[in-house]
């Protein structure tokens, strides 16, 4: 039996559409909290109440309707660790790489002088960002897109389609860093079909988190303090910054081939199977 069988795609999206617009049109700025935080932090919080937290209360009262228990979802707890630092390693590297070489080429050839405004300029802000990418939304998007939109995917398109598909959903809600959110999307895929659980994966998109948030937090503060943005990029500073990105790029595609090989044999297949 599927985890969720009576809980289509389109009647979830019906339902997490109206909590969206329930939410912004109650009037939860006025609640006595939110006047201590900081604005963007604010926004912040409004939009994961939106993206997160309603579509994982849609999915645990489908569980609780088919007499099952969000547990479920990670039964099998044994893993390779291998798995998780391919994955991130590989994401992060070609990822990161893809954009700077994308970004940097915008900035030379087009002379960007707007400042670089910086969310962690706050104490609230990082304790936030903090909670948000190591906690919830580890949590919140392994659950809707590798527990629930994942498994009705498979059923609907296949593998392929469903990985696929789901990641690049998965990207569309980090747009900001689509490249390298469609491609942990597509390996956190594969890694929840492999071993039949979200732990592993629940596991390296926290990792992936911590690595990046550690990232922005030093090249925005970097950024604010020497106020780069304001000053034309040299061609040496060019030069080296499109090396270092094809690097990583060459680096990154080889540790994702590393874990495509490893883990991929059974993807060509219609075999796998997500539920229990």
């Amino acid at each position: 039996m599927e985890i969720l069988s009576n809980l289509k795609i389109r009647s979830f999206l019906l339902i997490v559409m109206a909590g969206f617009i329930i939410v912004f049109l109650l009037p939860l700025d006025s609640l006595f909290f939110v006047k201590y935080m900081n604005e963007s932090v604010w926004y912040k919080v409004q939009s994961d109440i939106c993206c997160y937290l309603i579509p994982l209360l849609v999915i645990l009262f489908y569980l609780f309707k088919n007499e099952k228990h969000v547990t479920i979802f990670f039964q099998n707890k044994r893993f390779e660790i291998k798995d998780i630092l391919l994955s991130d390693g590989g994401a992060l590297l070609l990822g990161t790489g893809i954009t700077c070489f994308l970004v940097f080429n915008l900035i030379y050839f087009n002379d960007f002088t707007e400042p670089v405004g910086n969310y962690f300029n706050s104490t609230d802000g990082v304790l936030y960002s903090f909670f948000e990418g190591v906690f919830l939304a580890p949590f919140c998007e392994e659950i809707i897109f590798r527990g629930y939109l994942l498994e009705r995917m498979h059923k609907k398109w296949g593998t392929k389609k469903a990985i696929g598909i789901s990641a690049f959903i998965f990207g569309i809600l980090h747009l900001g860093g689509f490249v390298s959110s469609f491609i942990v999307g597509i390996l956190f895929a594969i890694i929840r079909f492999k071993y039949q659980s979200l732990v592993p994966s629940m596991l390296a998109h926290m990792l992936n988190n911590i690595i990046v948030i550690g990232l922005k937090s030093f090249f925005l503060d970097q950024s604010a303090n020497v106020n780069s943005a304001s000053e034309k990029v040299s061609f040496n500073l060019y030069l080296g910054i499109m090396g270092i990105s094809c690097v990583m790029i060459l680096i990154g595609g080889i540790l994702i081939w590393i874990f495509l090989k490893r883990n991929c044999k059974g993807a060509q297949h219609e075999t796998y199977r997500i539920s229990r």
